[in-house]
């Protein structure tokens, strides 16, 4: 570090500021930077720092500015945040939660903080830590549920964990056309099962879990109508599941002795439908606090921003038919674009 040179710190640090008004990131930085250098006393100047380094991957150098920002100033709660992050990413399990208590401490409404700091309680295992942190989440305003915790909230939206398929007139379609939907997953399981690629989820506690896309993130895969036409064919013109942008269409296959770990979606603005399609006993699904297993040619409908998990405990793989549609409450466009603003 050069020498202390207030005066040019502070002329650097308002430089620093007009670029960020101008969007000019780079710039941003450079002056940053020299504020840094001179000895800067702000901690503001530290945490955009840190920001903009955690943003280009350089974490190490970002940790050790949120550090100094929340050093000159304890009280910048959402740098006590992303310090957390960092530590929690590099393995510094105790630094993490101080930070993350930190944080709530100075806003216990910080949603962002709640959740990630709630997983982290759940890695380690201290469930009932993590059960009051949710808790008082939910008097505090931040969640509305202890067992709903997505990153995308809309407020007020009806929520419950499981849902009624029969509420859904269009999934008898694929209900009657079940036995044809196996059938192509048979032959695609046959002649290019490679193209059910390995899924990677940090969710994914033991076992194997893969996934064959007919739309990703209302994007149409066009190899699908090639591999299995008739599947295919059965979502065109169906926009309640094509149009959501925050889900997905796809076969999802869970190997023998698989757990998925409880975990959240990211959006309540999606139902989650799964159709059995290969179903040994044993294969099971909780959403909230109730467990149901797949059956198969039968729908389970469900909210997957509530925490679920799931179980193959047979010797045999489960295959699903995987399709995410919009909540039925956003059931115009203009209800789908302000939920997604």
């Amino acid at each position: 570090m050069s020498s202390a040179d207030p005066q040019r710190a502070a002329e650097h640090s308002k430089l620093a500021q007009a670029a960020f008004r101008a969007r000019r990131r780079q710039d941003m930085r450079v002056h940053l930077e020299a504020a840094v250098a001179c000895g800067s006393e702000s901690a503001r100047d530290y945490f955009l720092l840190g920001n903009l380094l955690k943003d280009a991957g350089e974490e190490t150098q970002a940790r050790a500015h949120y550090e100094r920002c929340v050093a000159l100033d304890a009280s910048m709660h959402a740098a006590q945040f992303n310090l957390a992050t960092l530590h929690r990413k590099a393995g510094r399990t105790a630094e993490a939660v101080s930070a993350y208590e930190a944080a709530l401490v100075l806003r216990p409404g910080y949603r962002r903080a709640v959740i990630s700091f709630g997983e982290l309680l759940l890695e380690l295992d201290r469930r009932e830590d993590a059960t009051r942190l949710f808790e008082r989440a939910v008097e505090a305003g931040a969640l509305e549920h202890p067992l709903q915790r997505a990153s995308h909230h809309v407020a007020g939206l009806p929520s419950r964990p499981w849902y009624d398929p029969a509420r859904f007139d269009f999934l008898r379609t694929f209900e009657a056309q079940a036995g044809v939907i196996a059938e192509e997953l048979e032959n695609l399981l046959r002649i290019d099962a490679a193209q059910i690629k390995p899924w990677k989820s940090d969710a994914l506690a033991v076992g194997g879990w893969s996934k064959f896309f007919f739309w990703f993130k209302a994007v149409r895969n066009p190899h699908a109508a090639t591999l299995c036409p008739r599947t295919a064919a059965l979502f065109d013109d169906l926009t309640v599941a094509t149009s959501m942008p925050l889900g997905n269409i796809c076969f999802s296959v869970i190997e023998p002795q698989t757990h998925i770990k409880a975990h959240c979606g990211p959006t309540n603005t999606r139902l989650r439908c799964h159709l059995g399609i290969v179903v040994p006993e044993g294969a099971t699904l909780r959403v909230g606090t109730q467990e149901r297993p797949w059956r198969q040619g039968e729908w389970l409908v469900f909210d997957d921003s509530f925490e679920h998990e799931a179980h193959n405990r047979s010797a045999a793989r489960r295959v699903v038919l995987l399709m995410d549609i919009w909540h039925p409450a956003l059931d115009t466009a203009a209800k789908q674009r302000q939920a997604l603003s």
